[in-house]
Protein backbone atom coordinates (compact mmCIF):
# COMPACT_ATOMS: atom_id res chain seq x y z
CA UNK A 1 0.00 0.00 0.00
CA UNK A 2 0.93 3.63 -0.48
CA UNK A 3 -0.88 6.39 1.35
CA UNK A 4 -0.76 10.19 1.31
CA UNK A 5 -2.96 12.34 3.56
CA UNK A 6 -3.19 15.87 4.85
CA UNK A 7 -5.72 18.01 6.70
CA UNK A 8 -6.12 21.51 8.07
CA UNK A 9 -8.54 23.27 10.39
CA UNK A 10 -9.23 26.82 11.45
CA UNK A 11 -11.77 28.32 13.79
CA UNK A 12 -13.10 31.38 15.57
CA UNK A 13 -14.60 31.42 19.06
CA UNK A 14 -16.57 34.13 20.82
CA UNK A 15 -18.63 34.17 24.02
CA UNK A 16 -21.88 33.02 22.42
CA UNK A 17 -20.75 31.97 18.97
CA UNK A 18 -18.08 29.76 17.41
CA UNK A 19 -17.34 28.45 13.93
CA UNK A 20 -14.81 25.94 12.62
CA UNK A 21 -13.76 24.87 9.13
CA UNK A 22 -11.98 21.58 8.38
CA UNK A 23 -10.57 20.05 5.21
CA UNK A 24 -8.83 16.73 4.63
CA UNK A 25 -7.49 14.87 1.61
CA UNK A 26 -6.80 11.15 1.59
CA UNK A 27 -5.22 9.04 -1.16
CA UNK A 28 -4.24 5.40 -1.07
CA UNK A 29 -3.10 2.76 -3.54
CA UNK A 30 -3.79 -0.80 -2.39
CA UNK A 31 -2.23 -3.86 -3.94
CA UNK A 32 -4.51 -6.89 -4.38
CA UNK A 33 -3.15 -10.43 -4.25
CA UNK A 34 -2.58 -11.40 -7.88
CA UNK A 35 -3.25 -15.07 -7.19
CA UNK A 36 -6.92 -14.23 -6.55
CA UNK A 37 -7.50 -13.35 -10.22
CA UNK A 38 -7.81 -16.72 -12.00
CA UNK A 39 -8.26 -17.29 -15.73
CA UNK A 40 -10.67 -20.25 -15.78
CA UNK A 41 -12.91 -22.36 -13.54
CA UNK A 42 -10.51 -25.31 -13.30
CA UNK A 43 -7.60 -23.13 -12.19
CA UNK A 44 -9.90 -21.38 -9.68
CA UNK A 45 -10.91 -24.69 -8.11
CA UNK A 46 -7.26 -25.77 -7.97
CA UNK A 47 -6.30 -22.46 -6.36
CA UNK A 48 -8.94 -22.87 -3.64
CA UNK A 49 -7.97 -26.48 -2.91
CA UNK A 50 -4.22 -25.74 -2.91
CA UNK A 51 -2.72 -24.97 0.53
CA UNK A 52 -0.49 -22.23 -0.85
CA UNK A 53 -0.43 -20.19 -4.07
CA UNK A 54 1.04 -21.79 -7.17
CA UNK A 55 3.28 -18.75 -7.68
CA UNK A 56 4.72 -17.32 -4.47
CA UNK A 57 6.16 -14.40 -6.40
CA UNK A 58 9.14 -12.28 -5.41
CA UNK A 59 9.24 -9.54 -2.81
CA UNK A 60 8.85 -6.00 -4.10
CA UNK A 61 7.38 -2.72 -2.94
CA UNK A 62 6.05 -2.05 -6.44
CA UNK A 63 2.26 -2.17 -6.65
CA UNK A 64 1.17 -3.71 -9.95
CA UNK A 65 -2.19 -5.00 -11.10
CA UNK A 66 -4.64 -5.90 -9.63
CA UNK A 67 -4.94 -2.85 -7.38
CA UNK A 68 -7.29 -0.20 -6.00
CA UNK A 69 -6.83 3.56 -5.97
CA UNK A 70 -9.00 5.61 -3.65
CA UNK A 71 -9.18 9.39 -3.31
CA UNK A 72 -11.33 10.95 -0.62
CA UNK A 73 -11.75 14.57 0.37
CA UNK A 74 -13.85 16.14 3.10
CA UNK A 75 -14.84 19.73 3.77
CA UNK A 76 -16.74 20.41 6.97
CA UNK A 77 -18.12 23.64 8.41
CA UNK A 78 -19.55 23.59 11.93
CA UNK A 79 -20.94 26.32 14.14
CA UNK A 80 -22.81 26.79 17.41
CA UNK A 81 -24.82 29.67 18.82
CA UNK A 82 -26.05 30.20 22.37
CA UNK A 83 -29.83 30.78 22.26
CA UNK A 84 -30.16 32.93 25.32
CA UNK A 85 -30.35 31.12 28.63
CA UNK A 86 -32.30 28.12 27.39
CA UNK A 87 -29.94 26.25 25.12
CA UNK A 88 -27.56 26.09 22.19
CA UNK A 89 -28.06 25.70 18.44
CA UNK A 90 -25.55 23.54 16.55
CA UNK A 91 -25.16 23.47 12.76
CA UNK A 92 -22.88 21.37 10.59
CA UNK A 93 -22.48 21.11 6.82
CA UNK A 94 -20.13 18.66 5.12
CA UNK A 95 -19.23 17.71 1.56
CA UNK A 96 -17.42 14.46 0.83
CA UNK A 97 -16.06 13.37 -2.52
CA UNK A 98 -14.85 9.81 -3.10
CA UNK A 99 -13.29 8.42 -6.27
CA UNK A 100 -12.60 4.69 -6.42
CA UNK A 101 -10.72 2.93 -9.21
CA UNK A 102 -10.24 -0.82 -9.45
CA UNK A 103 -7.70 -2.40 -11.80
CA UNK A 104 -7.95 -6.11 -12.57
CA UNK A 105 -5.06 -8.42 -13.55
CA UNK A 106 -6.17 -8.60 -17.18
CA UNK A 107 -3.15 -7.98 -19.41
CA UNK A 108 -3.33 -5.66 -22.38
CA UNK A 109 -2.47 -6.78 -25.91
CA UNK A 110 -0.03 -3.93 -26.42
CA UNK A 111 3.24 -3.14 -24.65
CA UNK A 112 1.97 -0.18 -22.62
CA UNK A 113 2.93 -0.09 -18.96
CA UNK A 114 0.25 -1.34 -16.59
CA UNK A 115 0.54 1.97 -14.70
CA UNK A 116 -0.98 3.95 -17.56
CA UNK A 117 -3.78 1.59 -18.60
CA UNK A 118 -7.37 2.39 -17.72
CA UNK A 119 -9.19 0.99 -14.67
CA UNK A 120 -11.75 -1.77 -15.00
CA UNK A 121 -14.12 0.02 -12.60
CA UNK A 122 -14.26 3.72 -11.76
CA UNK A 123 -16.97 5.61 -9.93
CA UNK A 124 -17.31 8.89 -8.07
CA UNK A 125 -19.58 9.47 -5.10
CA UNK A 126 -20.38 12.99 -3.87
CA UNK A 127 -22.20 13.39 -0.55
CA UNK A 128 -23.65 16.54 1.00
CA UNK A 129 -24.91 16.47 4.60
CA UNK A 130 -26.46 19.13 6.81
CA UNK A 131 -27.43 18.81 10.49
CA UNK A 132 -29.29 21.32 12.65
CA UNK A 133 -29.62 20.43 16.34
CA UNK A 134 -30.99 22.44 19.24
CA UNK A 135 -29.79 21.37 22.67
CA UNK A 136 -31.88 22.70 25.52
CA UNK A 137 -30.59 23.20 29.05
CA UNK A 138 -31.98 21.21 32.02
CA UNK A 139 -35.68 21.70 32.69
CA UNK A 140 -37.48 19.62 35.32
CA UNK A 141 -34.36 17.38 35.41
CA UNK A 142 -34.68 16.85 31.65
CA UNK A 143 -32.00 17.62 29.10
CA UNK A 144 -32.41 16.85 25.43
CA UNK A 145 -31.90 17.52 21.74
CA UNK A 146 -34.20 18.27 18.83
CA UNK A 147 -32.73 17.94 15.37
CA UNK A 148 -33.11 17.47 11.64
CA UNK A 149 -30.68 15.81 9.22
CA UNK A 150 -30.43 15.98 5.45
CA UNK A 151 -28.20 14.07 3.04
CA UNK A 152 -27.84 14.10 -0.74
CA UNK A 153 -25.68 11.60 -2.64
CA UNK A 154 -24.83 11.39 -6.32
CA UNK A 155 -22.94 8.47 -7.80
CA UNK A 156 -21.43 8.54 -11.28
CA UNK A 157 -19.99 5.31 -12.66
CA UNK A 158 -17.44 6.26 -15.31
CA UNK A 159 -16.19 2.76 -16.16
CA UNK A 160 -17.63 -0.69 -15.51
CA UNK A 161 -21.13 -1.65 -14.49
CA UNK A 162 -20.76 -3.02 -10.96
CA UNK A 163 -23.22 -0.43 -9.61
CA UNK A 164 -25.47 2.06 -11.46
CA UNK A 165 -25.59 5.85 -11.48
CA UNK A 166 -28.00 7.12 -8.86
CA UNK A 167 -29.20 10.11 -6.84
CA UNK A 168 -30.27 9.64 -3.25
CA UNK A 169 -32.05 12.01 -0.85
CA UNK A 170 -32.38 11.36 2.90
CA UNK A 171 -34.22 13.48 5.48
CA UNK A 172 -34.84 12.77 9.15
CA UNK A 173 -36.03 14.38 12.36
CA UNK A 174 -35.37 13.21 15.91
CA UNK A 175 -36.00 14.05 19.56
CA UNK A 176 -34.00 12.73 22.53
CA UNK A 177 -34.58 13.45 26.23
CA UNK A 178 -32.49 12.46 29.24
CA UNK A 179 -33.73 12.51 32.83
CA UNK A 180 -31.28 12.80 35.72
CA UNK A 181 -31.91 13.87 39.31
CA UNK A 182 -28.54 13.82 41.07
CA UNK A 183 -27.73 12.12 43.48
CA UNK A 184 -30.54 9.70 42.65
CA UNK A 185 -28.72 6.69 41.10
CA UNK A 186 -31.10 6.18 38.16
CA UNK A 187 -30.84 7.96 34.81
CA UNK A 188 -33.31 7.50 31.95
CA UNK A 189 -33.15 8.30 28.24
CA UNK A 190 -35.71 7.98 25.45
CA UNK A 191 -35.69 9.00 21.81
CA UNK A 192 -37.73 8.83 18.65
CA UNK A 193 -36.65 9.32 15.03
CA UNK A 194 -38.33 9.46 11.62
CA UNK A 195 -36.38 8.84 8.38
CA UNK A 196 -37.35 9.19 4.75
CA UNK A 197 -35.21 8.11 1.81
CA UNK A 198 -35.85 8.59 -1.91
CA UNK A 199 -33.55 7.23 -4.59
CA UNK A 200 -33.51 7.56 -8.38
CA UNK A 201 -31.49 4.90 -10.20
CA UNK A 202 -30.37 5.52 -13.77
CA UNK A 203 -27.84 3.96 -16.13
CA UNK A 204 -25.89 0.77 -15.32
CA UNK A 205 -23.38 0.09 -18.06
CA UNK A 206 -25.37 -0.14 -21.28
CA UNK A 207 -28.66 -0.83 -19.48
CA UNK A 208 -31.11 1.77 -18.24
CA UNK A 209 -32.77 0.87 -14.95
CA UNK A 210 -34.87 4.01 -14.64
CA UNK A 211 -36.34 3.15 -11.26
CA UNK A 212 -37.40 5.38 -8.34
CA UNK A 213 -37.47 3.94 -4.82
CA UNK A 214 -38.57 5.37 -1.51
CA UNK A 215 -38.29 4.08 2.06
CA UNK A 216 -39.49 5.49 5.37
CA UNK A 217 -39.84 4.35 8.95
CA UNK A 218 -40.00 5.37 12.60
CA UNK A 219 -37.51 4.08 15.19
CA UNK A 220 -37.20 4.60 18.90
CA UNK A 221 -34.90 3.85 21.82
CA UNK A 222 -35.15 3.60 25.59
CA UNK A 223 -32.19 3.43 27.94
CA UNK A 224 -31.49 3.36 31.66
CA UNK A 225 -28.35 3.73 33.77
CA UNK A 226 -28.29 2.63 37.40
CA UNK A 227 -25.30 3.30 39.64
CA UNK A 228 -24.94 0.74 42.39
CA UNK A 229 -22.76 1.22 45.45
CA UNK A 230 -19.07 0.32 45.17
CA UNK A 231 -18.63 1.81 41.68
CA UNK A 232 -20.87 -0.61 39.76
CA UNK A 233 -22.84 0.78 36.81
CA UNK A 234 -25.63 -1.05 34.97
CA UNK A 235 -26.75 0.10 31.51
CA UNK A 236 -29.85 -1.14 29.70
CA UNK A 237 -30.78 -0.18 26.16
CA UNK A 238 -33.77 -1.28 24.11
CA UNK A 239 -34.69 0.02 20.71
CA UNK A 240 -36.03 -0.50 17.26
CA UNK A 241 -33.95 0.12 14.14
CA UNK A 242 -34.31 -0.14 10.39
CA UNK A 243 -32.07 0.06 7.35
CA UNK A 244 -33.01 0.46 3.71
CA UNK A 245 -31.05 -1.69 1.22
CA UNK A 246 -28.25 0.24 -0.42
CA UNK A 247 -27.51 0.42 -4.13
CA UNK A 248 -24.83 -2.27 -4.01
CA UNK A 249 -27.22 -4.72 -2.38
CA UNK A 250 -29.96 -3.92 -4.89
CA UNK A 251 -28.11 -3.67 -8.20
CA UNK A 252 -24.55 -5.04 -7.97
CA UNK A 253 -23.78 -7.03 -11.09
CA UNK A 254 -20.15 -7.74 -11.80
CA UNK A 255 -16.69 -8.40 -10.47
CA UNK A 256 -15.71 -6.59 -7.29
CA UNK A 257 -11.94 -6.67 -7.75
CA UNK A 258 -11.22 -5.36 -4.25
CA UNK A 259 -12.65 -8.56 -2.76
CA UNK A 260 -11.84 -10.85 -5.72
CA UNK A 261 -15.45 -11.93 -6.14
CA UNK A 262 -18.51 -11.63 -8.38
CA UNK A 263 -21.51 -10.01 -6.67
CA UNK A 264 -25.13 -9.97 -7.79
CA UNK A 265 -27.76 -7.74 -6.17
CA UNK A 266 -31.49 -8.23 -5.79
CA UNK A 267 -33.73 -5.25 -6.75
CA UNK A 268 -36.60 -6.77 -4.73
CA UNK A 269 -34.87 -6.52 -1.35
CA UNK A 270 -37.00 -5.12 1.48
CA UNK A 271 -36.10 -2.90 4.40
CA UNK A 272 -34.30 -4.48 7.36
CA UNK A 273 -36.14 -4.07 10.69
CA UNK A 274 -34.70 -4.96 14.08
CA UNK A 275 -35.47 -5.00 17.77
CA UNK A 276 -32.24 -4.66 19.73
CA UNK A 277 -31.57 -5.17 23.43
CA UNK A 278 -28.30 -4.81 25.32
CA UNK A 279 -27.29 -4.94 28.98
CA UNK A 280 -23.89 -3.75 30.22
CA UNK A 281 -22.33 -4.06 33.67
CA UNK A 282 -19.22 -2.04 34.49
CA UNK A 283 -16.99 -1.90 37.55
CA UNK A 284 -14.40 0.89 37.68
CA UNK A 285 -12.54 1.86 40.85
CA UNK A 286 -10.90 4.83 39.03
CA UNK A 287 -7.46 3.66 40.16
CA UNK A 288 -6.23 0.33 38.86
CA UNK A 289 -9.22 -1.78 37.90
CA UNK A 290 -11.87 -1.63 35.17
CA UNK A 291 -14.08 -4.48 33.99
CA UNK A 292 -17.09 -4.46 31.66
CA UNK A 293 -19.47 -7.11 30.36
CA UNK A 294 -21.94 -6.43 27.56
CA UNK A 295 -24.74 -8.83 26.58
CA UNK A 296 -26.85 -8.20 23.47
CA UNK A 297 -29.78 -9.86 21.71
CA UNK A 298 -31.02 -8.69 18.29
CA UNK A 299 -34.00 -9.94 16.30
CA UNK A 300 -33.75 -8.80 12.67
CA UNK A 301 -36.49 -9.14 10.09
CA UNK A 302 -35.33 -9.35 6.45
CA UNK A 303 -31.63 -9.35 7.36
CA UNK A 304 -29.54 -8.72 4.20
CA UNK A 305 -26.48 -10.91 3.66
CA UNK A 306 -24.21 -12.27 0.93
CA UNK A 307 -24.69 -15.94 0.13
CA UNK A 308 -22.19 -18.04 -1.87
CA UNK A 309 -23.48 -19.54 -5.10
CA UNK A 310 -23.15 -23.24 -5.81
CA UNK A 311 -20.78 -22.52 -8.71
CA UNK A 312 -18.20 -19.77 -9.39
CA UNK A 313 -18.81 -17.20 -12.13
CA UNK A 314 -16.78 -17.19 -15.35
CA UNK A 315 -16.40 -13.72 -16.91
CA UNK A 316 -14.18 -12.09 -19.52
CA UNK A 317 -12.07 -10.93 -16.55
CA UNK A 318 -11.55 -14.51 -15.33
CA UNK A 319 -13.23 -16.90 -12.91
CA UNK A 320 -14.31 -15.66 -9.48
CA UNK A 321 -16.22 -16.94 -6.45
CA UNK A 322 -19.81 -15.66 -6.83
CA UNK A 323 -22.20 -14.30 -4.20
CA UNK A 324 -25.84 -13.24 -4.24
CA UNK A 325 -27.53 -10.78 -1.89
CA UNK A 326 -30.37 -12.45 0.01
CA UNK A 327 -32.70 -11.81 2.95
CA UNK A 328 -33.77 -13.84 5.95
CA UNK A 329 -35.20 -13.38 9.41
CA UNK A 330 -32.24 -13.63 11.76
CA UNK A 331 -31.26 -13.75 15.40
CA UNK A 332 -27.88 -12.39 16.50
CA UNK A 333 -26.74 -12.43 20.12
CA UNK A 334 -23.48 -12.44 22.00
CA UNK A 335 -21.26 -10.90 24.61
CA UNK A 336 -18.21 -8.64 24.81
CA UNK A 337 -15.88 -8.63 27.79
CA UNK A 338 -13.14 -6.16 28.70
CA UNK A 339 -10.67 -5.99 31.59
CA UNK A 340 -7.82 -3.67 32.59
CA UNK A 341 -6.13 -4.48 35.89
CA UNK A 342 -2.92 -2.91 37.22
CA UNK A 343 -2.06 -5.76 39.58
CA UNK A 344 1.25 -4.22 40.69
CA UNK A 345 2.59 -0.71 40.01
CA UNK A 346 3.32 -0.17 36.28
CA UNK A 347 2.15 -3.68 35.28
CA UNK A 348 -1.32 -4.03 33.69
CA UNK A 349 -3.25 -7.08 32.51
CA UNK A 350 -5.53 -6.41 29.52
CA UNK A 351 -8.20 -8.85 28.43
CA UNK A 352 -10.94 -8.87 25.82
CA UNK A 353 -13.41 -11.55 24.71
CA UNK A 354 -15.95 -11.41 21.87
CA UNK A 355 -18.48 -14.23 21.41
CA UNK A 356 -21.31 -14.14 18.86
CA UNK A 357 -24.09 -16.57 18.04
CA UNK A 358 -26.37 -16.17 15.02
CA UNK A 359 -29.22 -18.11 13.46
CA UNK A 360 -31.02 -17.93 10.12
CA UNK A 361 -34.63 -18.38 11.27
CA UNK A 362 -35.95 -18.51 7.69
CA UNK A 363 -33.79 -21.51 6.73
CA UNK A 364 -33.53 -22.88 10.29
CA UNK A 365 -29.74 -22.96 9.96
CA UNK A 366 -26.65 -20.95 10.84
CA UNK A 367 -26.02 -17.55 9.24
CA UNK A 368 -23.09 -17.55 6.85
CA UNK A 369 -20.03 -15.32 7.36
CA UNK A 370 -20.37 -14.54 11.07
CA UNK A 371 -17.29 -13.78 13.24
CA UNK A 372 -15.62 -16.63 15.11
CA UNK A 373 -15.01 -16.52 18.87
CA UNK A 374 -12.09 -14.20 19.64
CA UNK A 375 -9.97 -13.91 22.79
CA UNK A 376 -7.31 -11.26 23.30
CA UNK A 377 -5.07 -11.03 26.36
CA UNK A 378 -2.10 -8.77 26.94
CA UNK A 379 0.47 -7.58 29.41
CA UNK A 380 1.48 -3.92 29.47
CA UNK A 381 4.42 -2.34 31.29
CA UNK A 382 4.53 1.43 31.74
CA UNK A 383 7.95 2.78 32.63
CA UNK A 384 7.55 4.96 35.71
CA UNK A 385 9.82 7.68 34.40
CA UNK A 386 9.69 10.83 36.52
CA UNK A 387 11.70 12.95 34.08
CA UNK A 388 9.47 15.92 33.25
CA UNK A 389 10.75 16.03 29.64
CA UNK A 390 9.25 12.64 28.89
CA UNK A 391 5.92 10.93 29.22
CA UNK A 392 5.98 7.39 30.53
CA UNK A 393 6.95 4.99 27.71
CA UNK A 394 5.20 1.63 27.52
CA UNK A 395 5.63 -1.81 26.05
CA UNK A 396 2.74 -4.21 25.41
CA UNK A 397 2.75 -7.90 24.53
CA UNK A 398 -0.57 -9.27 23.26
CA UNK A 399 -1.87 -12.74 22.43
CA UNK A 400 -4.86 -13.09 20.10
CA UNK A 401 -6.61 -16.45 19.95
CA UNK A 402 -9.37 -17.07 17.38
CA UNK A 403 -11.26 -20.35 17.38
CA UNK A 404 -12.39 -22.17 14.27
CA UNK A 405 -15.86 -21.08 13.13
CA UNK A 406 -17.81 -24.34 13.32
CA UNK A 407 -21.24 -22.68 13.21
CA UNK A 408 -21.57 -22.45 9.41
CA UNK A 409 -24.21 -23.78 6.99
CA UNK A 410 -23.18 -27.12 5.51
CA UNK A 411 -21.97 -27.25 1.90
CA UNK A 412 -22.59 -23.55 1.17
CA UNK A 413 -19.06 -22.16 0.83
CA UNK A 414 -16.24 -22.63 -1.66
CA UNK A 415 -13.85 -23.74 1.07
CA UNK A 416 -14.37 -24.94 4.65
CA UNK A 417 -13.84 -22.51 7.49
CA UNK A 418 -10.12 -22.28 8.28
CA UNK A 419 -8.60 -23.61 11.47
CA UNK A 420 -8.27 -21.40 14.51
CA UNK A 421 -5.02 -19.66 15.27
CA UNK A 422 -2.98 -17.91 17.94
CA UNK A 423 -1.03 -14.76 17.07
CA UNK A 424 1.35 -12.64 19.16
CA UNK A 425 1.93 -8.91 18.75
CA UNK A 426 4.45 -6.55 20.35
CA UNK A 427 4.04 -2.79 20.65
CA UNK A 428 6.07 -0.01 22.26
CA UNK A 429 5.57 3.74 22.37
CA UNK A 430 6.71 6.94 24.03
CA UNK A 431 6.33 10.71 23.82
CA UNK A 432 9.46 12.83 23.98
CA UNK A 433 9.87 16.59 24.16
CA UNK A 434 12.41 18.65 22.24
CA UNK A 435 12.15 21.81 24.30
CA UNK A 436 8.35 22.31 24.12
CA UNK A 437 7.80 20.30 20.94
CA UNK A 438 6.28 16.83 21.58
CA UNK A 439 7.47 13.94 19.41
CA UNK A 440 5.45 10.72 19.53
CA UNK A 441 7.24 7.52 18.50
CA UNK A 442 5.90 3.99 18.24
CA UNK A 443 7.19 0.59 17.17
CA UNK A 444 4.92 -2.39 16.50
CA UNK A 445 5.65 -5.95 15.44
CA UNK A 446 2.48 -7.72 14.37
CA UNK A 447 2.51 -11.51 14.17
CA UNK A 448 5.84 -11.72 15.98
CA UNK A 449 6.37 -15.44 15.33
CA UNK A 450 5.25 -15.28 11.68
CA UNK A 451 2.24 -17.56 12.22
CA UNK A 452 0.47 -18.82 9.08
CA UNK A 453 -3.31 -18.45 9.41
CA UNK A 454 -6.45 -17.45 7.57
CA UNK A 455 -9.41 -15.32 8.67
CA UNK A 456 -12.87 -16.77 8.06
CA UNK A 457 -14.37 -13.38 7.12
CA UNK A 458 -11.65 -12.54 4.57
CA UNK A 459 -12.55 -13.78 1.09
CA UNK A 460 -8.88 -13.90 0.15
CA UNK A 461 -8.64 -16.93 2.45
CA UNK A 462 -9.71 -18.94 -0.59
CA UNK A 463 -6.29 -18.24 -2.08
CA UNK A 464 -3.69 -17.30 0.52
CA UNK A 465 -2.76 -16.74 4.17
CA UNK A 466 -3.05 -13.50 6.10
CA UNK A 467 -0.15 -11.09 6.42
CA UNK A 468 2.99 -12.51 8.04
CA UNK A 469 5.32 -10.70 10.40
CA UNK A 470 4.95 -6.95 9.89
CA UNK A 471 7.18 -4.32 11.50
CA UNK A 472 6.09 -0.67 11.61
CA UNK A 473 7.85 2.41 12.94
CA UNK A 474 5.75 5.53 13.45
CA UNK A 475 6.87 9.06 14.26
CA UNK A 476 4.28 11.77 14.82
CA UNK A 477 5.11 15.45 15.32
CA UNK A 478 1.98 17.47 16.22
CA UNK A 479 2.32 21.20 15.78
CA UNK A 480 0.16 24.26 15.72
CA UNK A 481 0.13 28.04 15.89
CA UNK A 482 -1.63 29.88 18.71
Amino acid sequence: MQEYNFSWATGLKRDKFDVEAFYSRFYTKLGIFRGSHIGNLTDLQNAIERERPLDDGEFSYEIGRPQQRISHELFKLSSSLQTGEIGKLNFQYARQFNRRQEFDAHKQFNELSEEITMPSIEFELTTHTADLIWEHKPFLNLRGDFGVDFMYQKNTTDRGALIPNYDSYNASAFWIERWKNYPFPLELEAGIRYDYRWMSVGQQGRDTIGQDLDFSNVSGTFGAIYKLPKLVILRLNMGTAWRAPNVSELYSDGVHHGSASYEKGDPNLKTERAINTSLTAELDNKKNFNISLNLYYNNIQDFIYLNPREQPQLTIRGAFPAFDYRQADARIMGLDWGLDYEFIPDWTIESGISLLRSWNRTLDDYLVFMPADRFQHGLKYSFNNKNTNKEAPFIRFTMTNVLKQNRVPADTDYAPAPSGYTRFDLEAGATFYLKKQPIEAGLSILNVFDESYREYLNRFRYFTDELGRNISLRIKIPFGVK
